[in-house]
């Protein structure tokens, strides 16, 4: 490998779930990861975009938002993005911008996948992340929906109809 490499593989080994990978394995990774950069302001990912890399914040920091424009999270150095892209079909779930100068790995979307499927605690990472993911989406719906909390007192304007049953 070369030393450049070895500063990937270093790198990843302090992250989750890079951390859990066999040293080989992660060695491999290094060897695949393109490096991109995006200046302070830059579009990474567009919602419904074709996605075909994970990745991983080097240096700098991101936005990563809801569809409709609500900010999701804030991602730092060792912070991933992408997979819900991957997993789903393919296409961008959350749209990306560059908060600062940003360096990003770029993991390939045929060895992400793999890795999902040879290392458990790998998989096991994107699957946890992604049920909170879901739940946290479930539960504002939930949250914005008012009809979910609202007694049925409340939104009667007026008595209820009633019939006689027909024998």
């Amino acid at each position: 490998m070369q030393a450049e490499q070895i500063e990937v593989s270093s790198f990843l080994s302090h992250h989750r779930p890079f951390d859990e990978l066999p040293d080989k394995a992660r060695d491999a990774l290094a060897q695949s990861i393109e490096i991109s950069y995006f200046r302070s302001g830059t579009e990474i990912l567009h919602f419904r975009d074709t996605i075909e890399d994970l990745y991983v914040v080097r240096s700098g920091s991101v936005e990563v938002f809801r569809r409709n424009g609500d900010l999701h999270n804030r991602l730092a150095e060792g912070g991933i993005f992408g997979q819900m892209g991957l997993l789903m079909n393919g296409k961008v779930r959350f749209p990306v911008k560059a908060l600062d100068d940003t360096l990003v790995y770029c993991i390939p979307d045929d060895l992400f996948k793999q890795y999902c499927t040879e290392y458990d605690d790998f998989a096991d990472y994107f699957e946890v992340d992604d049920a909170e993911i879901l739940r946290d989406t479930i539960s504002r719906a939930v949250e914005l929906n008012d009809l979910t909390t609202v007694k049925v007192n409340t939104i009667l304007a007026r008595a209820p109809v009633m019939a006689e049953p027909e024998l």
